[in-house]
């Protein structure tokens, strides 16, 4: 949150040339050059955000609604406007800052402190409506796995599946990482010949 509210405000205003707010690791190496990278990611304003399957999603039963929070890859891409909607969601809806000792959270793995919005009528998350994320409890899911969809876009209720899908549509995996190995994630050390077949993807979104 602290390094995207920052990027954001470095970035001046939101009319202009399209922006867009990578979120990456410090392991993540570009594939191809950074030049063609910028020439791809600018030519639409779209966030690039990957779902999780479905069965990866938490999901609790309230009130006679079924509430899922929409797990994602960790490493994003955001437009100016989704950005300007996480920082402002998170600011409003999240109580880390008060679990902070000497720069170090004291809270324990799967204890949220933060309210997931739902979705509003107008696609997306309305922070006047909110659930506290312990009311879904899933043990273990890091933050940083789902409070993008949720902060921009709200909770998943079948209601709003239609929306959803056409989210689903628009975005694109844009990193790649390996979970079905031995030890995931998969960490490379040399290029292999599936990143080499990556790295000389020509086609319209490569």
């Amino acid at each position: 949150y602290q390094m995207l509210r920052k990027a954001t405000a470095l970035a001046g205003g939101a009319d202009g040339p399209t922006q867009k707010f990578i979120l990456v690791s410090d392991s993540t190496l570009p594939l191809k050059p950074l030049a063609r990278i910028r020439e791809i990611l600018l030519r639409s304003e779209a966030s690039d955000m990957c779902p999780s399957p479905p069965n990866e999603w938490a999901l609790s039963q309230i009130g006679g609604t079924r509430y899922y929070v929409v797990k994602h890859h960790r490493w994003v891409i955001l437009s100016r406007r989704h950005a300007d909607i996480f920082v402002a969601n998170w600011a409003k809806l999240s109580q880390y800052s008060s679990f902070v000792t000497n720069g170090q959270y004291t809270l324990e793995q799967g204890d949220y402190k933060w309210y997931a919005p739902r979705m509003g009528a107008d696609g997306f998350a309305n922070a006047s409506d909110v659930v506290h994320r312990n009311d879904i409890q899933v043990l273990g899911r890091c933050p940083e796995e789902e409070v993008f969809t949720t902060m921009i876009f709200g909770l998943f209720e079948n209601k709003m599946r239609s929306r959803w899908r056409s989210l689903f549509a628009t975005g694109k995996c844009r990193t790649y990482v390996n979970w079905k190995c031995a030890d995931p994630p998969e960490v490379f050390t040399q290029v292999t010949p599936l990143l080499r077949q990556l790295a000389l993807n020509t086609t319209e979104d490569g």
